[in-house]
């Protein structure tokens, strides 16, 4: 036997500490006010959107270019290989494919750069925005507060004072 303690298996659904995710009571409703948040960024999100993409497309076609310098280079040495006069490995335009690939990669590596950047910013801003709203609400709400307790307080203290003097003056 292995003294190693077992850990519980979390399957999906599970949040911090193994606590259920809460989910939202109406979904749509709490869907509309975020994206009333986020209407003032559209035009950076449709700009994190293109740049996501155009990322993706170059990542995408690298391979392929890829493929096309490694088919010249294994059909230069196959020609080579068979004893073709003239044969040669076409250097040329494996420079020309790997110039591209090189292109390729870093305007895909900016695109991401600049995706993260966006977004990073986005983020920001609503996190903010929702953090003033959020201590709006709690300033107003310890406001609201503190006037109800104070309101007590003074119902109390008259009370108490009403008392006393009723009494004070029911001994005169």
């Amino acid at each position: 036997m292995s003294n190693k303690r077992r850990m519980p298996k979390r399957g999906p659904g599970h949040g911090h500490m193994g606590m259920p995710v809460q989910k939202p009571k109406h979904f749509r409703r709490t869907f509309r006010r975020l994206m009333g948040y986020l209407k003032p960024h559209y035009p950076l999100l449709f700009a994190v959107f293109a740049a996501a993409i155009l990322s993706t497309i170059f990542t995408i076609i690298a391979p392929k270019l890829m493929g096309n310098a490694t088919t010249k280079l294994f059909e230069g040495m196959m020609m080579k290989i068979k004893g073709v006069p003239g044969a040669r490995i076409d250097f040329d335009s494996i420079w020309d494919i790997v110039v591209t690939l090189v292109i390729l990669y870093i305007l895909s590596a900016l695109f991401t750069f600049l995706m993260q950047y966006l977004m990073s910013g986005v983020a920001q801003k609503m996190v903010y925005t929702l953090r003033n709203r959020s201590m709006k609400n709690w300033h107003a709400c310890r406001w609201a507060t503190m006037m109800r307790i104070l309101m007590v307080m003074y119902s109390a203290a008259r009370s108490t004072i009403r008392k006393t003097s009723a009494t004070h003056y029911s001994k005169v």
